[in-house]
Formats: structure tokens, sequence, C-alpha cells
């Protein structure tokens, strides 16, 4: 499973600037990637870390401005379509498991 972070944050004030830092700030802490200034990714392995990333998140999330958290599965993201510079590319690929025995 997937989580997307997408947000509009107003920027008019430094108190509201400093908001929008923290929150680009603590995801690419909490491991997401940017798929733009203002759309983040990150894999989950299943729905409880999910939930613990969300929890982890709600800390930051700024009193203005919209933050929507999305959950995609695999097959979600797999059938979008994602371009750069106008060139089609794959869609991004869960990390590998690591298994320690």
């Amino acid at each position: 499973m997937w989580l997307m972070v997408q947000f509009d944050l107003p920027m008019d004030s430094k108190i509201q600037s400093l908001a929008y830092r923290r929150l680009r700030k603590k995801l690419r802490f909490l491991g997401f990637t940017a798929l733009q200034k203002s759309i983040y990714l990150r894999w989950e392995d299943s729905n409880a870390a999910a939930d613990r990333t969300m929890e982890r998140l709600s800390d930051c999330i700024p009193a203005e401005g919209n933050v929507a958290v999305l959950r995609l599965s695999d097959r979600t993201l797999e059938s979008s379509v994602f371009y750069e510079s106008g060139v089609s590319v794959a869609a991004p690929a869960p990390p590998e498991e690591l298994l320690l025995c």
C-alpha cells in the first residue's frame, strides 16, 4: 500500500511559510519521496504501518490550508500514468523487502 500526501498551503506570512517547511521536513524525515513540491509518496507494508505513519505526521499538519492523505493500492498506482518531461515513465515500484534470518 502507498500513502500519498498532497497539500496546498498558504505562504503569505512567515508563520505560514514556517508551517509549510516544517511539513515538508517531516515528510522527508518519515521517508516520503517527493513527486512534486506538494505531493509526497511512501510505501507501507500494512494498514497498521500506514496508521502509525499518519499518527506521526498528524502533529505537523498546519491549521491553515489543505492537506490530503490518500491510501493507494499497488494496482491503483500501477494503472496510473506518469510523465517526466513529456515522456511516459514507469510508476514507482515498492521497495524490495529484506528477510532477516
